[in-house]
């Protein structure tokens, strides 16, 4: 993230970016969850806090007809990474000179966000930096079967950025046939087929809205409480990038049915078992299901991007800036100690075995 701490801002009045003490540039503070200038240590309440806990309005599904509403509260700009494809929106009072993804240098600033589709809710970073690099080390030395050294790794080029998410909500009808197990006088188990139709709203279907991946580790950690997302303002954003969303919004309905239909799938069965008091097994099910209003929130995440090297090597790390998990594969001894264990074992298996040899040739 770029250092901007002794910049003087010119941003508009509706960003509430500038101190109202100094003059200095504000940017989010996750640890108390305010704005914060760094030239004068003062503290700004957000205008949309999450404390009021206002709900963000679903918008009805239209593959065809994206959110109108471009508008992200400051003059912001998009960056385009010419070596990993990257594209991410960050304010215009920052400097930046490199990619947050790949480090590369080799960027460049796009034109300024008008176009670009604002989210409209967002889920702010809980903890700061500070906090995940403890995040981290508690990590690594909770870690099993380490050598020696890696426990003294230290997070390396931390990035905080925003990733982009789409989350539906759509009423389901499901007709359904499953083959329900029962047991006969005898305790036979046996199958009877079973029809019925199963209704249920699915809310908070989350789909990320990226369809590149940058950190290998980035997986493990999206699991968000994106229900207890706040309206966005600009003000969560600031001093912080937002990666573009590059998966449209009918990649993400159609990535969104395969969950909904696993969450149904358990659903039917559950109900069905509930139903059939004397069932004892659960077959197979096949299911067809029918949408409507279907609707969906544009949704902004948390997570820091970072690195560690150990022995010249570099490893991805991925942090969740909401619940501080962290996600890395540092070496492991684990498979050494596997291998010598094996390696004893065999040898004191072969001295046994010369042992016996030679007591039987003397007998």
């Amino acid at each position: 993230m770029a250092d901007d701490n002794y910049l003087k801002t010119t941003t508009m009045p509706e960003t509430d970016r500038k101190c109202p003490n100094c003059g200095g540039t504000l940017t989010y503070d996750a640890k108390k969850g305010e704005m914060f200038c760094s030239l004068c240590g003062k503290h700004k309440s957000i205008t949309d806090s999450p404390i009021k806990k206002r709900t963000v309005e679903s918008i009805p599904y239209d593959p065809d007809a994206i959110q109108p509403n471009t508008n992200w509260g400051d003059k912001s700009k998009l960056l385009i990474c010419a070596n990993c494809g990257a594209e991410v929106i960050y304010g215009s009072t920052q400097i930046s000179g490199n990619c947050p993804f790949c480090g590369s240098t080799n960027v460049s600033a796009a034109a300024e966000t008008d176009g670009i589709m604002a989210p409209n809710g967002i889920l702010p970073f809980a903890i700061d930096e500070k906090k995940a690099g403890q995040k981290f080390a508690d990590y690594l030395l909770d870690k099993k079967y380490t050598p020696r050294g890696l426990k003294d790794c230290k997070l390396e080029n931390i990035t905080p950025l925003y990733l982009p998410y789409w989350v539906f909500e759509a009423n389901t009808v499901s007709h359904y046939a499953v083959n329900i197990g029962f047991r006969d006088n005898d305790n036979n188990l046996f199958y009877k087929t079973c029809k019925g139709y199963f209704r249920r709203l699915i809310t908070d279907v989350p789909v990320c809205a990226s369809s590149k991946v940058y950190n290998s580790q980035l997986e493990k950690i999206k699991k968000f409480h994106l229900h207890t997302v706040v309206p966005y303002s600009p003000e969560y954003l600031a001093g912080y990038y937002a990666e573009r969303y590059s998966a449209t919004l009918g990649q993400g309905w159609e990535s969104a049915q395969n969950v909904i239909e696993e969450r149904l799938d358990k659903a039917i069965r559950a109900d069905e078992m509930a139903y059939q008091k004397d069932a004892e097994k659960c077959g197979s099910l096949d299911f067809s299901t029918e949408y409507s209003d279907i609707k969906y929130k544009y949704v902004i995440a948390p997570v820091y991007l970072a690195s560690f090297t150990y022995k010249g090597e570099k490893y991805d790390v991925a942090i969740n800036g909401e619940s501080g998990e962290v996600a890395c594969d540092p070496p492991s001894t684990r498979r050494m100690r596997f291998i010598l264990l094996v390696a004893l074992f065999v040898t004191i298996a072969v001295i046994i075995f010369l042992i016996a040899c030679k007591l039987l040739l003397k007998n």
